[in-house]
């Protein structure tokens, strides 16, 4: 169940029925007026953490498994999740000055990434004295899927149905149903989309599994005994063709 520390005023905590007994973790109020509401079925564990300052939001739809997640807003941020999405391992989504995180419907996470609007720190240009790095929005269309140790930075809007490579760095727009990767991440192809499970490639038989007590694929092994069985049916031809030569002279 989500243990909350609330140390200011006028904050609400709105947890679907359907989700209290399977959500776990601790949000914790610095400040006043956050919301935070929580859709039906929805999954974390007890590392899960919400750190909400003043006037920020966060929503999740349902079916939605946040397992280890870090969110930090401090003034008027606000997080959008949508149905469906699962969260592997750790991410941190980091709302340091006011600003959104919008991801879609469907999205797939795997472990260490971490989602920033902000750069945390002031860059300041010497002659003018003003900042010059100002936060940004990050929007992640539906059904997006994002590779370990990848870094979502501000600015970055991703497309619906894309990828993104492990250990990228994501701070301008990605086109939908691409795959990207790098620092900075760049499309690499185009015209894809992709599925949860696990369907064969084109090709694909039986065959190209592999031999446990080997460790090689068995066409490999296949492929092996045929190029043995072609060696001696030659040797065997030549060595008949030899007695017959011993045996008339």
């Amino acid at each position: 169940m989500l243990k909350v520390q609330d140390f200011g005023k006028r904050n609400v905590v709105d947890i679907s029925a359907e989700s209290i007994d399977s959500f776990d973790g601790t949000l914790i109020f610095t400040g006043d007026d956050n919301i935070v509401r929580i859709g039906p079925k929805c999954l974390s564990n007890e590392n899960l953490r919400f750190e909400l300052g003043s006037c920020s939001v966060i929503e999740t739809e349902g079916q939605t498994a946040l397992d280890d997640m870090f969110v930090y807003g401090l003034r008027r941020a606000h997080l959008t999740i949508g149905s469906g999405s699962g969260f592997n391992g750790a991410t941190r989504m980091l709302m340091h000055e006011p600003g959104r995180i919008q991801i879609g419907r469907g999205a797939l996470f795997a472990g260490q990434i971490d989602v920033s609007i902000s750069d945390m720190h002031s860059i300041i240009d010497i002659e003018t004295k003003e900042r010059i790095n100002p936060p940004a929005n990050i929007v992640l269309g539906d059904r997006v899927w994002v590779g370990q140790r990848s870094m979502i930075l501000k600015g970055a809007q991703v497309g619906e149905g894309s990828i993104i490579g492990a250990m990228s760095a994501v701070s301008g727009q990605i086109p939908a149903n691409s795959v990207s990767a790098g620092v900075p991440a760049r499309p690499l192809r185009s015209g894809v989309t992709w599925r949860f499970d696990l369907v064969p490639w084109p090709g694909h038989t039986e065959s190209d599994q592999v031999d446990p007590s080997t460790g090689a694929p068995y066409f490999q092994q296949a492929r092996g005994l045929g190029r043995i069985a072609r060696k001696t049916r030659s040797a065997l031809g030549r060595l008949e063709r030899a007695g017959r030569v011993l045996r008339h002279g």
